[in-house]
């Protein structure tokens, strides 16, 4: 039984709805799982996480006494490291924790070894203490938050991104497991879809692809690049999208490429057909 599933593409591909589809279905057939997204306090990703030391968190969650028990529910101890899913901490009223916490997460560190290393320490923890008897089903941890750091802050070379992440998944040698990713064949169309789908309806908040846009060009090797303005964001998704193809093609484990030619439903019937094939326990 494959253990692991991992879901990956492009924004706009449908990692979250085809993640929460293919739970559906594994349950139907009997299956124990367990669905992680990103954000989520999560067993091998630190997205959406702050990371710190018992001494800083103490002094963290003593400015939020109201939120003090949801705080801790939202946090796990990891190598003497407090790790906190803060952003499934909610305020019903204008607060600075979202601000205080996230200057914790990994994705504010600007030493590639520190950031590799505590990525990696999960991975290989994960390996020695998952549930045989569960299939996990990992959406957006794999590639996207990663490879963004190593293209735009770290400025890797194709190659040591291939390298990395074969690195990453080495971890998991010894855990059946396979990759689904969510191909764009026409970018352009994706990127003007999902910009539509997550158009702001509240005038106080900026819509998703201006805040993409910002973060690009604020990163550290962003404007070198050439990811400026809308054009550069489209330019950006496809450069990420032909080096994520080649870092999957040389993973030594099972891969399957599904194509979006804008339409959803077509697509997810084709891994629908793969997850019957793959997954029997209804059927044995």
């Amino acid at each position: 039984m494959k253990n692991v599933i991992f879901i990956e593409g492009l924004p706009g591909s449908g990692k979250t709805t085809f993640a929460q589809k293919i739970n559906e279905i594994l349950v139907k057939k009997g299956y124990k799982t367990k669905l992680f997204n990103e954000g989520d306090l999560h067993p091998i990703d630190l997205a959406w996480c702050s990371i710190t030391t018992k001494e800083v968190f103490d002094k963290l969650i003593s400015g939020y006494p109201d939120k003090l028990e949801e705080i801790l529910s939202k946090t796990v101890v990891k190598n003497d490291k407090y790790i906190t899913a803060y952003t499934k901490v909610r305020f019903d009223k204008k607060t600075d924790y979202y601000d205080v916490f996230s200057k914790y997460e990994i994705y504010r560190e600007d030493d590639f070894e520190l950031f590799k290393n505590a990525h990696m320490e999960l991975w290989n923890e994960f390996s020695r203490t998952y549930d045989k008897e569960s299939i996990y089903i990992f959406e957006c941890i794999y590639l996207q938050n990663h490879i963004n750091e190593l293209m735009l802050k770290f400025d890797k070379s194709k190659e040591e991104i291939i390298s990395y992440f074969n690195d990453l998944m080495d971890k998991l040698k010894d855990i059946d497991k396979t990759l689904i990713y969510l191909s764009q064949t026409d970018v352009d169309w994706a990127l003007k879809n999902v910009t539509e789908d997550r158009r702001s309806t509240n005038p106080n908040y900026r819509d998703w692809i201006d805040l993409v846009i910002e973060y690009f060009e604020q990163t550290k090797h962003g404007k070198r690049l050439g990811y400026i303005g809308y054009e550069g964001a489209l330019k950006y998704f496809k450069d990420r999208q032909v080096i994520e193809l080649e870092v999957i093609n040389q993973l030594d484990m099972d891969v399957k490429v599904f194509n979006l030619i804008n339409d959803h439903d077509e697509m997810f019937y084709d891994v629908s057909d793969y997850l019957s094939k793959t997954y029997k326990k209804n059927e044995e």
